[in-house]
């Protein structure tokens, strides 16, 4: 595969783990499936910003503040997914 299909392929995948990641965490409540995947997106996630900075892929972002951004949402997205899984699992058991 072409670098520049490899660096297009990886900056894809980072985009559809974002919006996926988004959606978990715009919800109220998660079982415990949903929060297992989220966790795996997450990791993946963040392996994959790993390699697109090793890979020097911000070109086909758009730019390093494309890149910067996304690496503030993992930032973000490690702080709510913390946030996330246990008050609002506790809540379900409550209401049901």
């Amino acid at each position: 595969m072409s670098t520049v299909k490899s660096g297009l392929a990886l900056v894809q995948n980072l985009y559809v783990l974002q919006i996926e990641l988004a959606k978990f965490l715009q919800r109220d409540t998660h079982d415990a499936d949903e929060e297992k995947k989220a966790k795996q997106d997450f990791k993946e996630f963040s392996s994959l910003m790993s390699e697109a900075k090793k890979k020097d892929v911000q070109a086909y972002m758009g730019g390093e503040d494309v890149f910067e951004a996304l690496e503030e949402l993992r930032s973000e997205f490690a702080v709510q997914m913390k946030k996330s899984s246990k008050p609002k699992r506790a809540r379900a058991k409550k209401a049901a």
